[in-house]
């Protein structure tokens, strides 16, 4: 009976260690995401994110530049969770803070964090979306490696992937991003995601993409913040149990007029 309660009591010491250590990771991780929005001429920004564990696996950054017509979306999601995944996530933010290179080609700069990440990762690998939007131009510059396609939704509700060829990162060191531009009108609306949100199920086992798809459709003349909390409601309405981070990033083009409203 003694070496029981011992054993009991070792194991309750190491599971609030590792709770610590996991709260204590999640702290960092949170610090190292946006804490606010940035505010651009011409374009509204929205972001959602809901980690399933203490450490989620998501992550997400804007990179603001000189030049304050471009912008920089970063949307990654590093496979695994907890403590390991915390660590990966900042040495990704120490790359994008210490390096100024290749930072608005997004193909290049894809290559710039896979070859720093490339035996540096142990069983982990990541997929990611990085785009450069330019308000002067109204164009967005994107490349991604192996991650979802995001959607282009317009104002009458007809909505296009955003494709481009890319593998993950993290494991093949050579590798190379295909990088795409497309031209964005004022009331075009982007939708930035990670799998977690379309591959979420409900009691019947279905998953949330086409729900989204037609959701996005009857929603698309709501303004970007209130169309992701549209999705966010449908989300919790529609899945059972959450077995993955969610992260949902929105971009609007706004016209003249609703920039000076």
């Amino acid at each position: 009976a003694e070496e029981l309660n011992s054993l009991n009591q070792t194991l309750a010491e190491r599971s609030r260690v590792i709770e610590n250590d996991l709260s204590m990771a999640r702290k960092l991780q949170f610090s190292l995401m946006p804490d606010k929005l940035p505010e651009m001429d011409h374009a509204r920004l929205a972001a959602y994110y809901n980690p399933m564990d203490k450490v989620g696996g998501d992550f997400y950054d804007f990179i603001r530049f000189r030049e304050k017509n471009l912008l920089g979306i970063l949307l990654m999601d590093v496979s695994g969770h907890g403590l390991p995944v915390a660590f990966v996530t900042a040495m990704i933010r120490t790359l994008i803070t210490t390096s100024n290179a290749h930072k608005t080609q997004p193909g290049a700069f894809l290559s710039y964090l896979n070859q720093h990440l490339c035996g540096q990762l142990n069983d982990h690998f990541l997929t990611a979306f990085y785009g450069i939007y330019d308000t002067h131009q109204s164009t967005l510059t994107y490349a991604k490696g192996g991650h979802p396609e995001p959607i282009v939704l317009k104002k009458d509700g007809s909505f296009a992937f955003l494709a481009a060829k890319g593998k993950i990162l993290g494991i093949f060191p050579e590798a190379r991003w295909e990088e795409v531009e497309i031209n964005l009108s004022p009331g075009d609306k982007i939708l930035f995601y990670t799998d977690g949100l379309i591959e979420a199920v409900d009691s019947k086992g279905e998953e949330f993409e086409n729900k989204l798809l037609g959701l996005l459709s009857l929603h698309s003349e709501e303004p970007i913040e209130k169309l992701l909390n549209t999705i966010q409601q449908k989300l919790s309405e529609h899945q059972v149990i959450q077995d993955d981070d969610i992260c949902l990033l929105g971009l609007e083009i706004l016209s003249e007029e609703t920039t000076k409203s």
